[in-house]
């Protein structure tokens, strides 16, 4: 390939190419060359990089622990490639700590047009020079990850243009000081000024943060929207509690994590994950989304995000059995609710007091046994689309009456030992269902009276024996929007499928799944489905 002295672009995205051929450097007309991997070969050295001064937007170099000497990085001759968006520079996942890499690094400093910068798998204990001598002053995005042996991070708070801020896996970072924000922090008047989105992740030995706005209250992240702290499970210190542009915070695995929650006015977003000694003081009216996960939030808290945050309109509460959902109110901005492991104290869910949900899912409350809403409230259940229930062992039925969602399109129901039945009159107050879901419901005998709402396109029945047993009753072949039907039956007495006159003509996949006992297809049940086009077995 070598001679191939006019060649353009060689991209290598989205491949497994990780050998490349041998002298690239004689193909200096090359404008593209999206990764190169390092050999200690003569010819796939990284100093075949050297002429190729025309590169242009991204490069990735990997496998930088095959540089023997350090002097063949200075011949990558980065600094003159001028045309160079984004780098990437990577060790190998395994890589030991070395004198030598520093040294490595060092000598590939970036020509100053850069904008975006990833380092991974870095070896040495500190960052080199050209991090704090104007080298970046242009970088936008930068990223250090799984760089273990770094026990500081660098000077990047006078970076004028930097938006993207990422670390993670740095294991040697204990606490991050003032010096993070510049040479001089308390010279300076806005520390990372258009800093937009900083992350930690996986800083397992961090345990301080010092916060700048102790120094000068708010003069950094002016203008931060998203701030992540995930899986630092020694951090205790406060995080900056001042951050007037920030829509989103996430806290995970933060587990001695003590700090309030910032001021921030326009937060829009909030995930608190298993972090429960984090203080929710200042929780802002612009909440829209709040996802608590095993996090131990107290009742009372849960209560103030739900009451006093009228603008929330997804909620997650996620293996938090403590937590109450308080029946006694109306929550009229939630959307979206969804709940998992969670509200043993939850017996009842009636949605009279969730006048605009459109999406609800209830998977294991354990103690759940009826949802309903009255007829009072039936005139205002004009918003559910989706309903999904999962795992309740205890729910028994959905209140006498059955329940009224005109608007309702998907409905999901699994793992239901003690329910008896499905919702009453769903063929006029759900005139909307268009797919029906049942899985591992064995005392849901028969359908309701009436039968299945007209406008259903697809039915999915698996495990539900008693219901299949009482099939000729289901009076399917009234249902002239069914599209598509779906039964596993597993080891019940269906020997053949479908009974004649079981199915409507306008059925157009038929599919099986794991119907050990099933011996034939009844030609007789099949000659009608004249639209049928797809039959599948599984």
């Amino acid at each position: 390939m070598h001679r191939l002295v006019n060649l353009r672009h060689l991209n290598f995205i989205g491949t497994s190419v990780n050998k490349k051929p041998m002298h690239l450097g004689k193909l200096r007309n090359l404008q593209t060359l999206t990764s190169f991997y390092v050999s200690k070969c003569s010819g796939s050295s990284i100093k075949e990089l050297g002429q190729l001064d025309s590169l242009r937007g991204q490069l990735s170099i990997f496998q930088l622990q095959n540089v023997v000497f350090p002097i063949d990085a200075v011949m990558a001759n980065l600094k003159n490639k001028k045309y160079l968006e984004t780098i990437e520079l990577g060790w190998s996942e395994k890589n030991e700590s070395s004198i030598s890499e520093r040294d490595v690094l060092e000598k590939l400093k970036p020509h100053t047009n850069l904008k975006r910068l990833t380092i991974r798998n870095y070896g040495g204990t500190r960052l080199p020079d050209w991090f704090s001598d104007g080298s970046l002053f242009t970088i936008v995005s930068l990223e250090l990850s799984g760089c273990k042996y770094c026990f500081s991070l660098p000077q990047l708070g006078q970076l004028p243009f930097l938006k993207e801020l990422s670390f993670s896996g740095l294991d040697g970072v204990v606490a991050i000081g003032p010096e993070f924000y510049g040479n001089n922090s308390s010279s300076i008047v806005r520390p990372f000024g258009s800093l937009e989105i900083l992350e930690f992740r996986d800083m397992l030995e961090w345990e301080d943060w010092c916060c700048f706005e102790d120094h000068i209250q708010g003069a950094a992240f002016a203008c931060l929207q998203e701030l992540h702290i995930q899986n630092c499970p020694k951090l205790t210190g406060k995080v900056p509690q001042h951050l007037p542009c920030l829509t989103k915070l996430v806290i995970d695995r933060c587990h001695q994590l003590e700090s309030s929650i910032p001021r921030a006015p326009v937060m829009e977003n909030l995930e608190l994950k298993e972090c429960k000694t984090v203080l929710l003081k200042h929780l802002p009216s612009t909440l829209a989304t709040v996802e608590i996960r095993g996090s131990g939030i107290p009742d009372s808290l849960l209560w103030k995000i739900l009451i006093n945050n009228l603008s929330v309109k997804r909620l997650s509460i996620v293996n938090c059995p403590d937590v109450e959902l308080p029946m006694c109110n109306c929550y009229t901005s939630l959307k979206q609710l969804y709940v998992k492991d969670s509200c043993d104290s939850l017996r009842s869910f009636s949605l009279n007091f969730f006048p605009k949900l459109q999406k609800l899912f209830l998977y294991s409350c354990k103690y759940l046994e009826t949802l309903s809403n009255s007829e009072e409230g039936q005139e205002f259940m004009t918003s559910l689309s989706w309903l999904r229930i999962r795992g309740c062992s205890k729910f028994v039925s959905f209140g006498n009456g059955g329940i009224s969602a005109p608007k309702l399109e998907w409905c999901h129901i699994q793992d239901m030992e003690n329910m008896k039945s499905l919702p009453e009159q769903m063929h006029t107050l759900l005139p909307s269902l268009g797919q029906l879901i049942l899985i591992d419901c064995p005392l849901v005998n028969s359908f309701p009276e009436g039968g299945l709402p007209p406008r259903i396109k697809h039915l999915s029945i698996s495990r539900c024996s008693k219901l299949v047993a009482s099939r000729m009753d289901w009076g399917l072949c009234r249902l002239h929007s069914l599209q598509s039907f779906y039964i596993s039956c597993g080891y019940d007495n269906v020997e053949s499928f479908p009974d004649e006159g079981l199915l409507p003509t306008s059925l157009s996949t038929l599919s099986f799944y794991k119907c050990w006992n099933l011996k034939s297809i009844n030609h007789k049940g099949m000659l009608c489905l004249a639209s049928l086009k797809e039959t599948k077995y599984y």
